[in-house]
């Protein structure tokens, strides 16, 4: 079993990434300033984020936070509602990266890569509903001789989720580091 932590032990693990002297500080802050970007254009998808970046040697520091929130919020897409999370991801690489051409041809491979995810997980959804819609059909059919009327929703059951589950573990596991590869051919567009 766990151990109860104290507040001060949870704050102290919070702040033990922090850097302790003045310049790591500053540095960390303006990383926080570039992650904040990023949900002020969630916020404002007019905002010129080009022009919220300051001029100067803090700019890296602010892009670098900008980049980081960018590469957090791409994941492999839960539905296809999230796959518009994409059109937003875009127009904030559009404010760092050095060659447009470049970032076109990543984000087709993405999609790409997002549209077959989402089609396997669909694959595999619709494989075992079929699997146990036989077995079910099968088992309502026995009760029904005996005079019960049932019907049962396949994915409803117990068995039938975790199956899926298992399933979309494993194409998330073969589909995770063609997703980490492109996240680091894109860093290397932005610098």
């Amino acid at each position: 079993m766990g151990d109860i932590k104290s507040s001060y032990e949870l704050a102290m693990e919070r702040l033990k990434d922090l850097p302790s002297d003045k310049e790591g500080l500053r540095i960390h802050r303006l990383k926080d300033q570039g992650k904040r970007l990023l949900a002020a254009m969630r916020k404002d998808s007019r905002m010129n984020v080009a022009a919220a970046f300051p001029k100067g040697p803090d700019e890296v520091h602010v892009k670098e936070g900008f980049l980081e929130a960018l590469l957090a919020n791409i994941v492999l897409p839960a539905n296809e509602e999230q796959m518009k999370e994409l059109s937003l991801i875009r127009k904030g690489f559009s404010f760092i990266v050095k060659r447009e051409d470049s970032m076109i041809s990543f984000f087709a491979q993405l999609e790409e890569l997002f549209q077959y995810y989402l089609q396997n997980t669909r694959n595999a959804e619709e494989s075992l509903k079929d699997q146990f819609t036989h077995i079910i059909r099968q088992k309502e059919q026995m009760l029904e001789k005996q005079g019960m009327r049932v019907n049962i929703d396949v994915t409803k059951l117990p068995e039938f989720i975790e199956q899926l589950r298992t399933h979309r573990r494993e194409i998330q596991r073969r589909s995770e580091p063609v997703l980490n590869d492109l996240k680091k051919s894109l860093r290397q567009l932005v610098w």
